[in-house]
């Protein structure tokens, strides 16, 4: 029992897997942390978005607080005081080595650079914690030290295709992971009193204009109708409610994988909504960012056969891969396999059979939906398309392609 338990404690923090969604996330969290350095965020706005290069904290001697009125992290009172120029200074530094660090170049250079900077800025004042500050300075950390430039960088670029990218342990991620049920679980706890589970909190959050923006004026005005003027109240408690269960779902669900997706779905339309309506800087981009960790380590997990020899075969496969911007599909010419490896039916003319992780052949109207939820612009109408009247219809609109032992839509 304690051999099983030690191995699958083993197997969860340090297995070898492939390092490329951890180098997807390098892009997509270097972009967030580009966004905050130039102040380019928050969707309040849209038409007022702007970007400095870079975005200076303090612009001039009569904001700059830190050499008169510090409050120092409790520990760090003997860190130095920059100047102001010396912090203008370090915040170029960390705008080149953020370019650096997203398109992979020099990463664990321009990585270790942020994380010491970011760490400094952080440490010298209690003015500077925010949770999106916290966020960049642990995830940081975590990059800095990791191999996430073996795919999709620069530095994979110049060393060639031939060059040797072996299976890793996969505790980066899992580090990345749980530190992300982490944030959801204390936010979620946080938020377990009477103002939030009342529903109160929302309303305060709207009288005192917290709540502002494009959207907010829309609803404003929505509510301001005289049949609709009982319900603001309402929706705005319901806001609390749906906040409360979206975290405290995302500190777990993301753990269970029947789940996963629903959750991150919930989660997009929780930051969505909270950084339409919210001044949070760049905070819901950096969670965003974060669920790339809960995809597949490996991409073209998924396999997807199609017949080379078919025209109509060829345009399917192209007009897929189109969408497939993470390489999460890999695809192959059945025409070219060996007859072990190929589908064990003969597919019709023009169909993708796609066969996934768990070895389960999928065709017809259960191959495209397969296909649309490893697509970054499929995800959503995946869901649609899984609903019962709807995976009725369009099941019955393709071909009605015999169905194989262990051919079906998974729930």
């Amino acid at each position: 029992m304690n051999s099983r338990l030690i191995g699958g404690w083993n197997r969860f923090w340090f297995e070898p897997r492939s390092t490329q969604s951890l180098c997807l996330f390098r892009i997509f969290f270097g972009v967030v942390f580009l966004m905050k350095m130039t102040g380019f965020s928050n969707l309040q706005r849209i038409g007022r978005l702007r970007a400095r290069f870079p975005r200076h904290q303090f612009t001039d001697e009569a904001d700059y607080y830190l050499d008169a009125f510090r409050l120092p992290v409790p520990g760090f009172e003997r860190l130095p005081v920059p100047e102001l120029w010396q912090y203008q200074a370090l915040e170029y530094l960390l705008l080149v080595a953020g370019v650096l660090f997203t398109v992979g170049l020099a990463t664990r250079w321009a990585g270790g650079a942020i994380a010491v900077i970011w760490l400094y800025q952080f440490l010298l004042s209690q003015f500077t914690y925010r949770h999106h500050v916290m966020v960049i300075a642990v995830v940081m950390l975590v990059l800095a030290f990791s191999r996430c430039d073996e795919y999709y960088s620069l530095s994979a670029y110049l060393r060639g295709p031939e060059a040797p990218r072996p299976r890793r342990p996969i505790l980066p991620i899992r580090l990345l992971q749980v530190f992300l049920s982490i944030v959801y679980f204390f936010s979620f706890a946080g938020k377990l009193n009477p103002s939030w589970i009342s529903g109160d909190i929302m309303l305060v959050f709207e009288h005192q204009g917290s709540v502002s923006g494009d959207l907010a004026d829309g609803l404003d005005w929505l509510f301001a109708w005289p049949a609709l003027a009982g319900l603001g109240e309402l929706f705005y408690r319901s806001l609390a409610w749906f906040t409360l269960g979206a975290e405290g779902l995302l500190a777990f669900g993301i753990w269970v994988p029947r789940w996963r997706n629903c959750t991150i779905l919930v989660g997009l339309l929780l930051h969505l909504g909270i950084d339409l309506t919210m001044s949070v800087a760049t905070f819901s981009f950096q969670m965003f960012a974060l669920y790339v960790v809960l995809i597949q380590p490996e991409s073209g997990r998924l396999l997807a056969y199609y017949d080379g020899e078919s025209p109509a075969a060829r345009v399917a496969m192209r007009r897929c891969r189109l969408f497939d911007w993470l390489q999460r599909v890999t695809w192959i010419d059945m025409s070219r396999v060996e007859h072990e490896a190929a589908p064990p039916f003969e597919p019709i003319e023009g169909e993708i059979v796609v066969q996934g992780g768990d070895g389960r052949w999928l065709r017809g109207y259960s191959a495209l939906v397969r296909l649309c939820a490893h697509f970054p612009l499929g995800f959503l109408p995946s869901w649609l398309m899984r609903a019962p009247g709807v995976r009725y219809l369009g099941a019955r609109l393709l071909p009605a392609y015999p169905v194989t032992s262990g051919a079906r839509l998974d729930p």
